[in-house]
């Protein structure tokens, strides 16, 4: 995995943790991706560790097998309410 550089619009909010699987920049802001940028071709450990946790979560959140449990749980609790 690689760490998540976004700016901190929309569903990347939902997604991105910040320190934990990348950073967010200002839309716009050049100077601030290319300090991001800079200090992950200076720090391969953070690089690593940040990219290893980005596919941790993507997985864990964003898989196929993921997806399909929440709706499970979802349409359950859709099910329930009604038969209530």
């Amino acid at each position: 995995g690689m760490p998540v550089l976004a700016t901190g619009v929309g569903g990347s909010l939902e997604i991105v943790r910040p320190g934990v699987v990348g950073e967010f920049f200002r839309p716009g802001d050049v100077e601030g991706l290319s300090t991001l940028l800079q200090r992950l071709a200076e720090d391969p450990s953070l690089v690593r560790s940040q990219g290893q946790r980005a596919r941790a979560t993507a997985v864990d959140e964003f898989s196929l097998s993921a997806m399909i449990h929440r709706y499970g749980k979802l349409y359950d609790s859709v099910a329930s309410a009604k038969g209530q």
